[in-house]
């Protein structure tokens, strides 16, 4: 699987947008994740489908050094799994726009100004509000990132979506990379 239009958007502080199938999407997501680790940038994640530990058994598993990863979680809060700390933000409401905000923030002070920013995924986000209020979010912190150079990858299950959702995540993003049809091994 060729990751390099991702790898190579990097020092170009771009907004992807990462289409996957419901079957790959968590196997692609890892390996994208990898392959931002390797640039040795540092990342803030963005975890709207499975707590941030769960992230990281992932990306152990497959033999990606997460150490320079910052986790904004709003699943393991809700579930009573995970504890806060220096690198790790729980936010009971997913829609707490505000509170998702400030972590951004929190992390973007400790961070280097050229990181990366994963959202995983616009698609589950879904389920915790509309696509208005959400895209509007999505889109305004692409936009902060976007001023540090940072890159601001949407990770987004395509066969889950409707052309209208896609259409909106694509106005945002500089670049789509469909990977909805390949199958990861």
């Amino acid at each position: 699987m060729d990751f390099n239009p991702i790898k190579s958007g990097f020092e170009q502080g771009k907004v992807f947008l990462v289409l996957v199938d419901y079957n790959n999407f968590r196997k692609i997501a890892n390996r994208v994740t990898q392959k931002m680790l390797e640039t040795e940038k540092e990342g803030i994640y963005f975890t709207a489908d499975r707590g941030y530990k769960e992230v990281l058994e992932d990306l152990e598993y497959i033999g990606a050094d997460a150490e320079d990863l910052y986790f904004i979680d709003v699943v393991s809060k809700r579930r009573n799994c995970g504890e806060k700390s220096e690198k790790v933000e729980l936010i009971q409401n997913p829609t707490a726009f505000n509170d998702i905000n400030l972590a951004f923030s929190k992390f973007y002070e400790i961070s280097d100004s050229d990181e990366f920013v994963i959202i995983d995924s616009f698609t589950c986000y879904l389920l915790y509000g509309s696509l208005k209020p959400i895209g509007n979010f999505i889109k305004e912190m692409s936009e902060k990132a976007s001023k540090r150079n940072a890159t601001f990858i949407i990770l987004a299950m395509k066969t889950q979506l409707d052309e209208e959702v896609i259409s909106k995540l694509e106005s945002i993003a500089d670049k789509t990379v469909d990977y909805s049809e390949v199958e990861e091994k």
